[in-house]
């Protein structure tokens, strides 16, 4: 592994013990046991090392966590659903610090345009394929029906991620969403128009 390997993996390392915010580039370099020279050298700044650690590493949650479990049949789609929605909060209990770097980026995102501009690539990008990944989605499904979809879901685990940071023991499992989805979606239905 070379430096530029090296640093990226210090840097995520110093995400989960210390925090997006806190992170120094001496803590950087303390971790992967290069220099500081490097930092510049390979990244340019700090900064940038940070924002694509952040962004590496919440590509490899994303990886991990938004997929239903290998190799099951799932009869309805309803299963599927609660499978991933498991998986995914208790993610959110084991990657915990990697979820509070993910809100102090957020945060710093305000006042920080590039890491600003990496967050509004990311995010139409990590929407695209989460209707596969927690649903049997029908294929005559309309791209812009598809891209609500998408949309909606990661509100949702934006939403849900929030309330368990808040309160874990308050903040609803997978089996309450999908009562209260499948209640609001018939409310809604209800009450459409044409």
């Amino acid at each position: 592994m070379g430096h530029k390997e090296e640093l990226l993996e210090g840097a995520k390392k110093s995400l989960l013990e210390l925090g997006f915010a806190r992170t120094t580039a001496r803590d950087i370099v303390a971790r992967s046991g290069t220099n500081l020279a490097s930092i510049g050298y390979h990244f340019g700044s700090k900064d940038a090392l940070m924002l694509e650690a952040i962004t590496s590493a919440m590509e490899d949650w994303g990886n991990v966590v938004a997929t239903a479990p290998q190799g099951i049949e799932y009869d309805r789609p309803d299963e599927k659903f609660v499978a991933v929605w498991t998986q995914i909060i208790e993610s959110f209990h084991r990657d915990r610090p990697l979820m509070v770097a993910s809100f102090e980026a957020l945060i710093e995102a305000e006042h920080n345009p590039i890491l600003k501009q990496i967050l509004v690539q990311a995010y139409p990008a990590s929407s695209e394929d989460l209707p596969e990944q927690f649903l049997t989605v029908e294929e005559t499904l309309e791209p812009s029906a598809r891209a609500a979809l998408g949309k909606v879901l990661l509100a949702l685990i934006s939403g849900v991620l929030t309330q368990y940071m808040v309160d874990p023991k308050t903040a609803p499992d997978a089996n309450q969403l999908l009562v209260g989805l499948t209640l609001l979606g018939r409310l809604l239905g209800n009450n459409s128009k044409g």
